[in-house]
């Protein structure tokens, strides 16, 4: 594979990833904001589900995005 659509393939991973990212802060940000308001404790229980289950996809595309090798990387700088 050629270096040029190797890069172009590492971009196209990273942006999928950080906007992965920002939609789960998006959800996570919601989650708190129901569970904040809510009184039903059912409902308080889905919250509190729904937001451990965000937390643990987003600390595992947070590691993914870090475990992409720096030095592929450095077209963000240029």
């Amino acid at each position: 594979m050629s270096r040029m659509k190797e890069k172009r393939l590492l971009r196209e991973k990273l942006s999928a990833a950080m906007q992965e990212l920002d939609s789960l802060k998006k959800r996570l940000d919601g989650a708190y904001r129901a569970f904040n308001q809510g009184t039903d404790p059912e409902l308080l229980e889905a919250c509190i589900l729904e937001i451990s289950a965000l937390h643990s996809r987003y600390s595992a595309t947070l590691r993914n995005i870090k475990s992409m090798d720096g030095d592929k990387i450095k077209w963000q700088s240029q």
